[in-house]
């Protein structure tokens, strides 16, 4: 069989969700793939499950000690056979049975070195809209700065020689590996093609704490946001760029408190334009937290002025109704 398309699938302790994952790349009409699985040192029952599966069918199952997603993935790039390339995480599905042949037949079709489609969020158990899907009606072609942000790069398959001959590969990260990933192609591609059709589906995590629950992941985190200002520094990318600085204020708003912001400068003090960058937004986050305690400060102040106002005016209320009193027991007499 000549493997047309291959599915890279990074697995660590992803014992709850593997099965479904798996089942959905099984279940595809399309069977010209390869699906390689890479086992990132899962202490859960993962390995068990994927050995069980490949007594069935024919599964690629590699083991690493454990080193993150990114360099999972690479692996899977190494020994891939297919001629595009799909990555899905143990967590994630494949929506549709018919998309990976839909989506390699019209990559085939024209030649394309990346395809996209749409990607949907599963919360609570429920599909939902994305608001990172291209949401176009009819296939299209979009330029690469058209694209947005360099997120869910899921949601595409990408033509295995483009990588290989453009040296792409993901960042020997924990955190912040897919956007490093989607950044460098797009300065190396000259358009995306689009399909309409609901391919993946996102499980979406709504606590990020065991996400940045260590500092490596957030030093990583941070390098992963020099990585794609660095790639994308380029006029044609000030969309892109400006947006990824204001996810930038965000991440280190809600994730670095005032004792790590130290060695969260030290990681980047050897470029100074970043290390600039990520100082005013620290400086300027600094601000907006002044500014917010003084504004607490200022609306506990006027909770206190309103009460007393209250008070002062029933206390002249009752001096009022006392004068009238007064006043009623005269006329009585």
């Amino acid at each position: 069989m000549t493997v047309k398309v291959s599915v890279i699938i990074p697995v660590y302790n992803a014992e709850e969700f593997l099965e479904k994952s798996l089942n959905s790349v099984l279940n595809q009409s399309f069977k010209d793939i390869e699906i390689i699985c890479i086992n990132d040192g899962s202490t859960d029952n993962s390995l068990n499950i994927l050995e069980e599966y490949s007594k069935k069918y024919n599964l690629i199952i590699m083991n690493q000690k454990n080193s993150g997603s990114g360099i999972a993935r690479n692996e899977g790039i190494k020994v891939s056979k297919g001629k595009y390339i799909s990555f899905l995480d143990s967590d994630d599905f494949y929506i549709d049975k018919n998309s990976l042949f839909e989506m390699f037949t019209l990559a085939e079709k024209l030649d394309s070195d990346m395809l996209s489609a749409n990607l949907k969020t599963v919360k609570k158990g429920k599909l939902v809209e994305s608001l990172y899907c291209i949401n176009r009606e009819e296939k299209c072609t979009i330029l690469p700065e058209e694209y947005g942000i360099p997120w869910y790069f899921y949601k595409s398959i990408f033509k295995r020689e483009f990588l290989l001959e453009n040296d792409i590969w993901f960042p020997n990260y924990l955190r912040g590996q897919d956007p490093v990933f989607l950044a460098e192609i797009f300065t190396k591609i000259d358009h995306i093609d689009y399909i309409p059709i609901d391919f993946y589906a996102y499980r979406y995590i709504l606590n990020t704490k065991t996400k940045y629950n260590t500092k490596q992941k957030k030093i990583d985190y941070i390098s992963h946001f020099i990585d794609v200002f660095r790639i994308l520094n380029n006029p044609k990318f000030y969309k892109i760029y400006s947006e990824y600085e204001y996810h930038l204020k965000k991440f280190l708003k809600r994730e670095i408190t005032d004792e790590e912001k130290d060695y969260i400068l030290e990681a980047c003090e050897n470029d100074i334009f970043i290390f600039k960058m990520f100082e005013n937004n620290l400086d300027l986050i600094n601000k907006e937290n002044e500014i917010k305690r003084l504004n607490k400060h200022i609306s506990k102040r006027n909770r206190e002025i309103k009460k007393l106002k209250k008070i002062n005016k029933d206390l002249k209320s009752r001096k009022i109704d006392k004068l009238v009193n007064v006043v009623k027991s005269r006329i009585r007499k």
